[in-house]
């Protein structure tokens, strides 16, 4: 029987169809951070990924705790560089990312997935996906950006108290998941998702915009003790969320939004 804390490099590997991306990649049983470890290596190309088992200080928005059982999920960054996105573009790598790995989760397994602002993938209205995307700047020149995830693919019970409910792949599948396809398969979408990135940025607001159904909804955003209440009106292309209050609308950046 295979262990589920062991990664199988060989059947990764097979699946793996990028030119760069995932490419250089750093594997670790324990590790601090995976972005941390990236924002400690800038010298790396871009497309270095590392994967971890378990991470000691794993965490997400906000900086919230990432609580992630060992060797039963995905937690992972990518180094990209200004040769591979451009700054102006940044604002939809969070929103994007969550598009592709929701595609690729529900090409794989025939699951309905939906995306919460800003950067949240729900199976059944709980959490499957999350994304924390970093930056770099010297000065006011970019020089890279680390984008976090953590997919939970075989964790069958959650600790702890969480702003939304978790899930797991295996869960809803109700089927042990394969991990080592799950991730070639996200990795090789995030390629394409950088390409789109740069040639038809207004793709992916408009894909992110499709897989979100609470448009239209009345709902709820809580910002530290600050709370607002409205319709959740559109998305611009900064990736700001248009909140209609009683006819005047208000951009919000930030914020953990519910529903009403």
């Amino acid at each position: 029987m295979k262990n589920e804390s062991l990664f199988d490099f060989e059947a990764f590997s097979l699946r793996l169809d990028t030119e760069w991306l995932g490419r250089k990649f750093l594997y670790f049983e324990e590790i601090e951070s995976t972005n941390t470890f990236l924002k400690e290596s800038p010298q790396s190309e871009s497309g270095t990924t590392v994967l971890a088992e378990f991470q000691t200080s794993g965490r997400g928005r906000q900086d919230r705790i990432w609580l992630s059982n060992k060797g039963e999920n995905l937690l992972f960054s990518v180094l990209l560089k200004k040769d591979v996105i451009a700054p102006e573009h940044l604002n939809l790598l969070n929103m994007g990312s969550a598009v592709y790995i929701g595609e690729a989760i529900e090409s794989l397994y025939l699951l309905k997935t939906d995306l919460k602002w800003p950067n949240d993938v729900l199976l059944n209205r709980k959490k499957v996906a999350g994304i924390l995307t970093e930056t770099s700047f010297s000065g006011n020149k970019f020089q890279h950006a680390i984008l976090g995830a953590g997919i939970n693919v075989n964790q069958n019970e959650f600790a702890g108290k969480h702003p939304v409910p978790p899930t797991s792949i295996k869960l809803e599948a109700k089927s042990p998941v394969e991990r080592e396809k799950l991730f070639a398969h996200v990795l090789n979408s995030l390629e394409e998702l950088i390409i789109e990135i740069d040639s038809n940025p207004q793709s992916i607001l408009k894909k992110w915009k499709s897989g979100c159904s609470l448009i239209g909804e009345r709902i709820v955003i809580k910002n530290g003790p600050n709370v607002y209440e409205g319709i959740f009106e559109d998305v611009d292309l900064s990736g700001a969320l248009m909140l209609n209050e009683g006819g005047r609308v208000f951009k919000y950046n930030f914020g953990e939004v519910s529903i009403s």
